[in-house]
């Protein structure tokens, strides 16, 4: 009886180790295919100029370089005096976006791209 116990045993393990390993290796990446998709790169500051004084008007130009694999970005600005954040939508490189004047603020921009749930977020300044 002992010696049939050994026996399932070892073909029972033999079986596992056989099992394991031997297919193809993935680099993680779908190359090609219907589920291929690309993360979106990060954007570059433009302007506003980081720890600028820019509030002369109410309608804030913020601009920024286009990012790789991107459909659209997310431009967060946040009040330091209350810390809440706004997001607005912008389809290209710039938004124009009106905030109050003498209030300090920073802003980052959030590349979004269709085909993928990966986003790029970059801290691009503070301003006054």
């Amino acid at each position: 009886m002992k010696n049939l116990i050994k026996h399932i045993y070892l073909v029972t393990l033999i079986l596992f180790i056989s099992s394991c390993g031997g297919g193809e290796e993935s680099s993680g990446e779908d190359i090609g295919g219907e589920n291929s998709s690309l993360s979106p790169t990060a954007a570059s500051l433009l302007k506003p100029a980081n720890n600028s004084e820019c509030l002369d008007e109410n309608n804030v130009s913020f601009s920024w370089s286009a990012s790789e694999n991107t459909d659209s970005y997310n431009v967060v600005i946040k009040n330091l005096d209350t810390n809440e954040l706004q997001t607005f939508q912008a389809q290209s490189t710039s938004r124009q976006i009106g905030l109050s004047e003498g209030t300090p603020y920073s802003w980052y921009i959030v590349s979004k791209s269709n085909t993928s749930l990966e986003t790029q977020k970059v801290i691009l300044g503070n301003f006054i």
